[in-house]
């Protein structure tokens, strides 16, 4: 008997909670292949592959973000696609002809740089390719199982039961546990308790939905009295209210510290049965962070140190150490000793550093290396971390988001009111806004990191739980829109264009008004300024439900002007660069009579409105098509039927407008605009301006010197041959310049750039920009967003933007600069210059022979990735021609080279002739101390 093959081969990555749930609902006719997390994901399914004919379904279930796949040890994105390209493309022969594969990680193809990564994956496979636009998982955490952007047609269905997914109640997010069950999902879970010196007896951690205390491999404990609450309606117990406790609970799976996350918990402390003289329970929860390299077996010490601190006094004997490995420790602190170096006042010191007892505050405290020092925290809060008389847990509920940047910028925020925001007083303490732990830490940070929680009680006591965490890639700011309006002198306009996009479509809060029109032209209201409307100041915050009545009234010199104006999310986060509002100057019109004659109009087309009749949805009259051209210099005017006006050999001004028109210049020098539908504009020969307006519009400028817009739709712009400048504008447009020498320049979207030949000048815009330099020496600009850049041929200059960029030389000798972020650049084939800028950037230098710049010994700390110490060098004659250096043997004054655990260690003095000051410049990956010397440092 012969068995028939299976042609559904479905991959999945174990990094996705309770994946063995999905495996045991895979379909019965598909076979499943598990990763190894550690080893590269990519490598592992070619090899697959290499042994199978005939799969004609291809299903990758893995996390995922815009145009990121997370597989086994990789990431597949745009940077690392052209290096994995060879290997994908032998994919092609273990799948059938017409093949679909399927990739459920969340918001894989949710960008114009997503749906491109997902398409480019289909072109290097030969199949379909179906991809998530938004979050993947339970509908309750606001995810779906639609793969709702494909390549071409898919032919086959999810390789998962309904009832299996209808069950699984995650999200394809880094991690996603509600620890309400009697069980937790993923099994890398460590917790023990810390010493205390008290008789008291010492109370693990538990889950309060399970009823044994027994906890199964990689597990939690259970209650030990039996299960507390009912499955589904449970939480992670880190104390009872119990005196003289520390506990821990840790996340024993090591993460990239280059892998920016947000960490968002429920926090509940209440239920003192001892509160002290002011009316607070103790002592507070820690949410923590280890190198990733430890394993703790027991926590901190109790009472204020929350069981992440030590409390040590040589001269006291009082020595209970902190949580081994750790490397920061934010406290939410009841009682309020987490900021104080002693547990009362004028007591011994136990702990270093900190101002004194502060209640109801939220601190930060440094690494075990430098004894968990006290670094920042707030004063008392308005409003209590603790509910101490509460009985059970809803009153004391508190929310907390703590973002971590790749480049170690952390930031805390709290909803106290449980309102959905953060905008309320003390919920966004600017204390604990944009801190560089890297920085003030003051050492190497580790290559990963763990994370858990903590908490401690002393002589007062609180339940302390924790419950719904959710981890997952850093959550982005909002990103404010430029617009317009224009008004005659002695008017006003209400002004109805303010707008933002989230980049994880989080509800816009407020507006917050930057910058005011200058005085003698106009001034802004909220509210109609002839009803009783109120001037508005610099910085006035305006709800977003409020910002429909923002107002602008002009006065008698009112010539133009402009304002700005910033976003803020529901989570507090706040666009950083403000959008611009331009004010223009409607002149004042002509006395009847006194316009100009547009000439006699073109057969065919009516001088009015358009034909009667019924309107079509849309606009557009149903089945007609109107045809007109002329060799005149002629203005054609489209109608509410399907037009098609062809200018031909005059200078024409053509404008469409509500239907999908076909517009075409001819030979002169036209001006062609489409309409509020799906046009297709050809400017064909001559210098003309082609613009798209409200659709989707197809515009071809065609062989001469021209000028294209995109307009509010999704547009295609070609620029052809020709020295052309083509801007984009509202939608998530696609620019492609020709054979000329182009300016290019996105807009507010997400963009697609494509300089092509010619030396052209590429402009990322607002968006998530993806900016292909093309075949000549092309000048290359990130915008906003955080782009990807590449040279490709050619002597390219490329620039990244205020957000995190990826920059890619190409074969030419390339000039590639950073900017503040941490940006990934990569040097390429040809002799480049690299300069990293004031982010940590990862660098690769290529091939060639690289020179590395830098030029303020604060920009860093990069990661140079493949630094050949027999060709690359590093650049630091910039930083050296300050004053403050005088020492003429430069490199043995402010150079130190050491050893760390990857490789040579680069230090640059910041002080000069000062003494100290030595800052980490650069790690260089690979590459021993002892081969480098005055050769490869310029100076």
């Amino acid at each position: 008997m012969t068995s028939c093959p299976l042609t559904t081969l479905v991959v999945i990555d174990p990094a996705v909670i309770d994946y063995q749930s999905l495996v045991h609902g895979v379909a019965p006719d598909a076979e499943v292949v598990v990763l190894d997390l550690h080893q590269d994901g990519i490598g592992q399914i070619t090899q697959v592959l290499a042994n199978r004919t005939g799969i004609a379904s291809l299903h990758i279930v893995s996390h995922g973000q815009p145009g990121i796949l997370h597989l086994g040890s990789t990431q597949l994105q745009w940077q690392t696609l052209s290096h994995y390209a060879h290997q994908i493309r032998q994919w092609a022969t273990g799948l059938a002809e017409h093949a679909s594969i399927l990739l459920y990680g969340c918001e894989v193809a949710a960008t114009q740089l997503g749906q491109q990564f997902v398409r480019q994956l289909s072109r290097l496979t030969g199949a379909a390719v179906a991809a998530s636009t938004n979050r993947t998982g339970h509908a309750s955490l606001g995810g779906d199982w639609t793969l709702e952007f494909a390549t071409g047609p898919v032919q086959t269905s999810l390789a998962f039961s309904p009832q299996t997914l209808a069950a699984y109640p995650f999200a394809l997010a880094f991690l996603d546990e509600t620890f309400r069950f009697s069980d937790v999902a993923d099994k890398r879970w460590r917790f023990g308790v810390g010493e205390t010196g008290r008789p008291t007896p010492r109370d693990n951690p538990f889950l309060t939905a399970r009823g044994t205390a027994a906890a199964p491999a990689g597990g939690l404990p259970g209650s030990p009295t039996g299960a507390l609450d009912p499955e589904g309606e449970g939480t992670l117990r880190l104390t009872n209210a119990l005196n003289d406790q520390a506990t821990f609970v840790l996340y024993d799976n090591p993460i990239p510290f280059n892998a920016g996350l947000t960490i968002t918990f429920e926090l509940y402390a209440y239920g003192s049965t001892s509160i002290d003289a002011q009316g607070s329970g103790a002592d507070g929860v820690s949410f923590f962070l280890i190198d990733g390299t430890a394993s703790p077996d027991a926590a901190g010490a109790f009472g204020g140190s929350l069981g992440y601190a030590q409390k040590f006094n040589p001269n006291l004997g009082i020595n209970v150490p902190g949580i081994v490995g750790g490397y920061l420790g934010i406290g939410f602190d009841e009682f309020g000793n987490f900021s104080s170096p002693a547990d009362e006042p004028g007591g011994p010191v136990v702990r270093v550093g900190g101002p004194g007892r502060t209640p109801d505050s939220i601190s930060v405290r440094s690494t075990a290396n430098t004894q968990y020092t006290y670094v920042t925290g707030t004063p008392t809060l308005p409003f209590g971390i603790d509910n101490p008389t509460a009985t059970t847990r809803v009153p004391a509920k508190r929310t907390v988001v703590i973002d971590l940047t790749p480049d170690e910028r952390l930031s805390v925020r709290i909803d106290a009111n449980n309102d959905g925001d953060f905008i309320d007083p003390g919920e966004s303490p600017p204390e604990l806004q944009n801190i560089d732990v890297g920085s003030i830490n003051g050492i190497a940070r580790p290559d990963t990191f763990k994370f858990g929680f903590a908490a401690g009680t002393g002589d007062f006591n609180n339940i302390h739980e924790v419950r719904n965490l959710v981890v997952d890639i850093l959550n982005q700011p909002p990103e404010a829109q430029d617009f317009g309006a224009s008004l005659p002198i002695l008017s006003s306009i209400n002004l109805t264009g303010f707008a933002a996009i989230d980049p994880e479509n989080d509800p816009i809060q407020l507006f917050t008004i930057t910058t005011l029109p200058p005085a003698e032209q106009g001034t802004l209201f909220l509210g109609d300024p002839a009803a009783g409307g109120v001037p508005i100041v610099v910085g006035q915050a305006i709800p977003a439900e409020e910002i429909g009545q923002v107002f602008f009234q002009s006065t008698a010199s009112f010539t133009g002007a402009t304002f700005t104006y910033t976003a803020t999310d529901n989570l507090g986060l706040v666009d950083g660069s403000p959008a611009t509002v331009t004010l223009g100057l409607i002149p004042t019109p002509p006395p009847p009579g006194g316009g100009d004659d547009d000439g006699p109009g073109v057969p065919g087309l009516p001088d009015g409105p358009g034909d009667g009749g019924v309107v079509a949805p849309g606009g557009c009259l149903p089945g007609i098509t109107r045809r007109a051209r002329t060799d005149r210099d002629t203005r054609l005017i489209g109608t509410r039927n399907i037009d098609r006006l062809t200018g031909r050999g005059g200078n024409d001004t053509i404008q469409g407008r509500d239907c999908p028109d076909r517009l075409d210049g001819g030979r002169g020098n036209d001006r062609i605009a489409g309409g509020a539908a799906r046009d297709r504009i050809r400017g064909q020969q001559g210098n003309d301006a082609g613009r798209g307006n409200a659709g989707d519009d197809v515009i071809d400028l065609g062989l001469g010197n021209d000028r294209g817009f995109g307009g509010r739709g999704n547009d295609r712009i070609f620029g052809r041959r020709g020295n052309d400048r083509i801007n984009g504008k509202g939608g998530d447009d696609e620019l492609i310049g020709g054979r000329g020498r182009d300016r290019i320049v996105g807009a507010s979207n997400n963009d697609i750039l494509d300089g092509q030949q010619g030396n052209d000048e590429l402009r990322g815009g607002r968006g998530r920009d993806f900016i292909n330099g093309g075949l000549g020496n092309d000048r290359n600009r990130g915008g906003r967003g955080p782009d990807i850049i590449y040279a490709r041929r050619g002597r390219d200059v490329l620039w990244g933007g205020p957000a995190r960029d990826g920059l890619h030389g190409g074969k030419g000798n390339d000039r590639i600069a950073g900017n503040t972020q941490r940006d990934n650049i990569f040097g390429g084939f040809g002799d480049d210059v690299i300069i990293g800028g004031g982010g940590a950037d990862s660098i690769r230098t290529g091939r060639g022979r690289d020179r590395i710049v830098y030029r303020n010994p604060d920009h860093g700390v990069d990661r140079i990735r493949d630094f050949n110490p027999l060709r690359d060098r590093i650049d630091l004659r910039r930083i050296f021609r300050r004053p403050e250096y005088t020492s003429s043997d430069r490199f043995a004054s402010y150079v130190r080279i050491g050893t760390g655990s990857d490789g040579a260690i680069l230090r640059v003095d910041g002080n000069g002739d000062a003494s100290g000051g030595f800052l980490r410049l650069a790690i260089l990956e690979g590459v021993a101390a002892n081969a480098l010397n005055r050769t490869n440092i310029l100076t």
